[in-house]
Order: C-alpha cells, then sequence, then structure tokens
C-alpha cells in the first residue's frame, strides 16, 4: 500500500496536502497562514546554508560569525547586545559566536566604558580583511539569488517582509 508520504513526488503536492490537512483541522486554523511562514522559513534556511557553505564556511567563519562581522563593519563597535539584534543573532548565542571570532582573531573585546561590566566588540585588522576578501564573493551571490526577481519585485518582497517583522508577536527575545 502506497502512503501519502511516499506518493509525494514535488514541492507542489506536498503544500497542497499541507494545505488540506491544515484545512481539515477546522475553521480557526490558517492554511495560507502556515504556507506563508513556512515558505518564508524554508526559502530563508536555503539561502543561509548556500552563503554559509559556497562563501563563508570556506573562509573558516559560520555565517552567524558573518552577520556579526557585518554589522560591526557596518556600525563600528558596539555592545553585545547590540550586535545580537541587529545580526538576528539570539542573545543566548551571540557569546558563543563572539568567543569564537575572537579565538579567530577577527574581533576583539574592549571595556571602554565607566562600567567595567560593559563590553564593546569591535573588528581588528584580521577581521577588517577578511571582511574586505570576503564580501565581493557573498554580495554577488546574493545577486544570483536576487536576480529571480526584477528591480521591483525586490523592493516588494523587502517591503512586505519588513511589515511582518513589524507586525510580528512580540516575545521574551525583543527589546
Amino acid at each position: 500500500m502506497t502512503t501519502t508520504s511516499n506518493a509525494l513526488t514535488t514541492r507542489d503536492e506536498f503544500r497542497e496536502v499541507v494545505r488540506n490537512k491544515i484545512r481539515a483541522l477546522g475553521e480557526h486554523y490558517d492554511p495560507e497562514a502556515n504556507q506563508v511562514l513556512f515558505t518564508l522559513v524554508r526559502a530563508a534556511n536555503l539561502l543561509t546554508t548556500d552563503l554559509d557553505s559556497t562563501v563563508w564556511r570556506p573562509f573558516g567563519v559560520s555565517y552567524a560569525g558573518f552577520r556579526v562581522i557585518f554589522t560591526i563593519w557596518v556600525t563600528g563597535p558596539l555592545e553585545p547586545r547590540t550586535i545580537a539584534r541587529l545580526a538576528s543573532v539570539s542573545r543566548a548565542s551571540i557569546s558563543s559566536v563572539i568567543n569564537t571570532l575572537e579565538r579567530d582573531g577577527y574581533v576583539i573585546r574592549k571595556r571602554e566604558s565607566k562600567d567595567r561590566r560593559l563590553v564593546t566588540v569591535d573588528l581588528t585588522e584580521k577581521g577588517r580583511e577578511l571582511w574586505h576578501d570576503s564580501f565581493e564573493g557573498h554580495n554577488a551571490r546574493e545577486k544570483r539569488w536576487a536576480s529571480a526577481l526584477d528591480a521591483e519585485e525586490q523592493q516588494t518582497l523587502v517591503d512586505l517582509l519588513q511589515r511582518l517583522i513589524r507586525g510580528r508577536p512580540r516575545g521574551a527575545e525583543d527589546d
């Protein structure tokens, strides 16, 4: 006997089965909301995995490490909690990411405020060199991903994603 899971051969078929299964749960369930978020997460995971494996791992850095380096490159030295928020790295994992980048010589922690408990994180010269050496490949990969959309579609997608972000449910991790 062939089961539903064995009979599915395409992602479109899978999406339709998911939609129908959720509809069958009752009116108060929203299969379209599920499709939006499931597809968004899938796209983000594919993109992250691709950038991690094709750009950042060859440089010996994780994609989370890249996001920290990128954030500091853009803003200059920051406290870890601000880096976590801007780089979309969880507060729970930011110390680990910074520890790894510091161990590898890409960032340095400095105690610059009157409150000696607070530290800022900055790029080292080695970190700036990594950024300079890697960003061309990173941005080329971004362009390849974005090329599936024309300029207007890209802006529409950014606007829609920003609306999702602004309208998100708030949780414990939010400031």
